[in-house]
């Protein structure tokens, strides 16, 4: 499959309140050598990139429409495929508690 180019979702000036809404669910890829089942948000790989300028607010609303896990969390194996999180780069918090 084309790489198709994220939807992006940034603040149109400095100061801004972004808020973006992030669907996580089971994904069918289906790519020219493989096809899986896997997690995607907002229905793609990737999902959404978040562009957000110094002095911005981020509100993330996550809906997790993944089913629950069935298998036993065992130690240094893959389990719970059905367990969400986030992962970042470039976001540089205080450590300041806010407001």
């Amino acid at each position: 499959a084309d790489f198709v180019e994220p939807a992006v979702v940034q603040s149109p000036f400095a100061g801004s309140t972004v808020t973006a809404t992030l669907t996580s669910d089971a994904f069918r890829y289906e790519g020219p050598t493989s096809q899986i089942w896997t997690r995607a948000y907002n229905g793609g790989i990737p999902g959404p990139t978040l562009r957000i300028r110094r002095g911005d607010r981020l509100e993330v609303l996550l809906v997790n429409n993944l089913g629950p896990n069935v298998d036993a969390a065992v130690h240094n194996t893959f389990h719970s495929p059905n367990t969400t999180n986030l992962h970042t780069h470039g976001l540089h918090i205080t450590s300041e508690s806010p407001g």
